[in-house]
């Protein structure tokens, strides 16, 4: 039985409920299934996975995220699969650009060799992304950060840096307490200025164990932090030393 013939009995759109328990089972094939399988299991369960993906391309189903963690059984699909979340990067739809930026928080959880291109592409399109998406937008790209400085810190460099400390000082004016001119709700400033800050947290971090100058807006909001007036969600990352990675 194909996956499409599975989505069309439950109807178009899928129900919220299909929706996050299908969520959990991609997020169970790319962290547990993917890694168990080899290029040397057996041709009908590689076509399978195939099969399978193209199911889901076929229906519009977020795949991104588990294909990417089949990068290594699917040979020479790599630029195809960055196309992919290019393009969906620039959709409209939340849960098409949400399952790329899965797919690319995923592609930074997984070792490559030393002289594959993979992890320079994925960095291009997060800089990118980070630079140009809009400050709605910005917490999931932010929460990828953490990755890059854990397994690829030589990576965070050149425009992903900038590009970086640069959003940061975007988010530090757009969610600031006093800005009349923000057209952020409250709970949408408090999720950005958590994010934004959890990060600026992780790279004082980065810059101080590699005895480096810690940039100012870094020192902005390690200041902005630690004030006594700062939301307590906000303030306790710094305290306690905790971000998640991923929501």
């Amino acid at each position: 039985m194909s996956f499409g013939f599975v989505y069309e009995r439950l109807g178009s759109p899928i129900s919220e409920e299909f929706s996050a328990r299908f969520s959990r089972m991609i997020e169970l094939i790319s962290s547990v299934v993917a890694p168990k399988i080899q290029t040397d299991d057996s041709e009908d369960l590689l076509s399978s996975i195939t099969v399978f993906f193209q199911d889901m391309r076929d229906y519009d189903m977020p795949q991104l995220e588990a294909e990417v963690a089949f990068l290594h059984l699917l040979q020479n699909q790599e630029e195809s699969i960055f196309d992919q979340i290019e393009d969906a990067l620039l959709s409209d739809s939340t849960h098409i650009k949400r399952d790329a930026l899965r797919a690319l928080s995923r592609l930074f959880q997984l070792t490559f060799d030393g002289n594959s291109s993979i992890p320079c592409k994925a960095i291009s399109i997060l800089e990118q992304y980070i630079a140009w998406c809009s400050t709605s937008s910005i917490t999931s790209a932010f929460s990828i950060i953490p990755l890059v400085l854990k397994n690829y810190p030589n990576l965070f460099s050149g425009a992903l840096e900038r590009r970086t400390l640069n959003r940061l000082t975007r988010t530090l004016r757009d969610t600031s307490h006093d800005n009349s001119a923000s057209n952020l709700n409250f709970d949408e400033s408090l999720a950005i200025r958590h994010r934004s800050s959890g990060v600026a947290m992780r790279l004082w971090n980065f810059y101080s164990l590699q005895k480096r100058s810690v940039p100012p807006i870094v020192e902005s909001w390690r200041h902005q932090a630690l004030s006594p007036d700062e939301f307590s969600e906000v303030r306790n990352q710094w305290v306690n030393g905790e971000i998640n990675v991923f929501p």
